[in-house]
């Protein structure tokens, strides 16, 4: 079986163009909030097929249904020992 279903994006761009108005919808809110509360020093990089957000290590990413994992909702998952770590706060 192929990786996802043969699905491998080349670029963000890529990756959000493919999305659902509705899901791509609730990333780009979840998207805005991780940009406004990490420090402007993240990176943002797609690996394994979605955003995920570094500072000197792996912070977040954001996992949508669409796209092929075991999972059937979106996942935000959050590295909190990272937040910890650059005392970030999550206010929301």
């Amino acid at each position: 079986m192929a990786f996802q279903n043969g699905i491998q994006f080349k670029s963000l761009v890529e990756f959000w163009e493919y999305l659902p108005p509705e899901e791509s919808l609730l990333a780009e809110i979840l998207r805005q909030i991780i940009i406004e509360k990490l420090p402007l020093t993240h990176k943002e990089k797609l690996c394994y097929n979605v955003p995920y957000f570094y500072l000197k290590r792996r912070v977040c990413f954001i996992w949508p249904s669409t796209i092929p994992w075991e999972v059937s909702k979106m996942v935000l998952c959050w590295d909190f020992v990272t937040a910890t770590d650059f005392k970030i706060n999550f206010n929301i």
